[in-house]
Parts: structure tokens; C-alpha cells; sequence
């Protein structure tokens, strides 16, 4: 039966997206009555990331370190964290502008096709288990960035955090794949279909976990399969 809801997956071309970009660009300006606060350490944050960015060799490229620098990461996490210590600040501006190298850019790499993210997966999942340790072997900007944050971020938590962290992660990379082998095959999805299973190839889970220690705010991890809280 024909589902009413369901978006037929067609490929998306880059000047297609940059069209709806510039689109969104012309839209009018939201203005809030009650202004959020913003960490007074953004653009020490922000100046700070970039040199981690290009250290990491995340850009490399004119064009995608003019991106990069205008996706202002710091000034993204300083409304996020408004009251965070410039160290947490910019360690945190590290994690959001990583994840968005990896589900926008894949580091300058072939862009969200099957082939790409084989090649990237294996070897997070590798550093993600090893902890970022440094004997670990590192292939790539987006796994030497990813250790680098491991190592600056997990000897801060505890035992039960560290591996809830790290089985979201897991999660992350291995929804990323299958949404990537869907969107090949162009499986027609519902709506709903979609948003669950972007549940699971997004970066939510495992910034709320970021967000439940630097917040102190507690968030249950959501069960992925049922949709719940176990």
C-alpha cells in the first residue's frame, strides 16, 4: 500500500543544497524578546578552535576552512554554555564543530556516499574503543581529531559515563552508515521513518551527554530501538 507520507530519496547535488542555503539566507532575522546569554569566552573559544581545526587537519582547503570558520563554532557553544570556564568552553566548541567535519564535510571527503563512509567508520569505532589512547594508530584528520578530544574529555567522568558516551557513539557512526546505504538504494521513507532513524544517525545523543555533565543536568539514555527511556 502506498504510504501517503513517504519522501522517495533523491540525490541531493551540492548545487542544489548551496540553493537552498542561499534561500534560507534571505530569510528574515528572529529577534528574541529576552536576548540569550553568551559565555564572555566565545572568541577566545572560537580563535582557539581554529587553530585545533587546522592542527587537526579538519580543513585544509580555502573553501572549507572559510566554511568552517564561518559556521562560528564558538559563538554556537558560548549560547549553549553560557556559564562554562573557558577550558570546558573550549573543549566543548571542539566536540560541535567536530561533529559537524563528520555529518557535513567527512573532513573534505567524498560527501555522505556508502563508499565514504566505510572508509571513515571502521576506524572511529577503533578509536572510540580504544579510548583515544596515543598508541593508538590514527588514519585521517577525523579519527586523529576525535582521539585528540577522547583523550581531553574522558579522564574527566566517571566509569558509567565513559560508556554510555561511548555506546552512543558507536550508534552515531553505525547509523550514519545505514541512513547512507538507504539513501543509495532510494528506499522510499516515511516521515516518521526518517526522524526516528535520524535519531540514530544524529548527534544528539551524545551531545546530551556532553550537555549532562557540563549542565549537570541529568539525561536518560533513550532506548533506540523501542523509543523510550528503559
Amino acid at each position: 500500500m502506498h504510504d501517503p507520507k513517504a519522501l522517495p530519496q533523491a540525490s541531493r547535488s551540492r548545487s542544489a543544497e548551496q540553493k537552498v542555503f542561499a534561500h534560507l539566507a534571505k530569510a528574515p532575522e528572529l529577534v528574541l524578546s529576552a536576548p540569550c546569554k553568551v559565555n564572555p569566552g566565545h572568541a577566545e573559544a572560537e580563535r582557539a578552535n581554529r587553530l585545533w581545526a587546522r592542527r587537526m587537519n579538519l580543513v585544509t582547503s580555502d573553501a572549507a576552512t572559510q566554511r568552517f570558520d564561518a559556521s562560528d563554532w564558538g559563538g554556537f557553544t558560548a549560547r549553549n554554555y553560557p556559564t562554562a570556564a573557558l577550558d570546558d568552553l573550549t573543549l566543548l566548541t571542539g566536540w560541535m564543530s567536530w561533529m559537524g567535519q563528520l555529518d557535513d564535510q567527512q573532513a573534505e571527503g567524498m560527501y555522505r556516499t556508502v563508499d565514504s563512509w566505510l572508509g571513515v567508520i571502521p576506524g572511529l569505532l577503533a578509536v572510540t574503543a580504544s579510548g583515544g589512547v596515543s598508541s593508538h594508530p590514527c588514519n585521517g584528520a577525523l579519527e586523529t581529531a576525535l582521539a585528540d578530544l577522547l583523550r581531553r574529555t574522558l579522564p574527566r567522568f566517571t566509569d558509567a559515563w565513559r560508556d554510555r558516551f561511548a555506546a552512543h557513539l558507536r550508534e552515531i557512526f553505525e547509523g550514519l552508515l545505514v541512513e547512507s546505504e538507504l539513501s543509495a538504494k532510494y528506499v522510499p521513507t516515511s516521515v516518521s521513518d526518517y526522524m526516528f532513524r535520524r535519531r540514530g544517525s544524529a548527534m544528539v545523543a551524545p551531545s546530551l551527554d556532553l550537555a549532562s555533565r557540563f549542565h549537570e543536568v541529568g539525561c536518560p539514555r533513550v532506548d533506540q530501538k523501542h523509543g523510550k527511556c528503559p
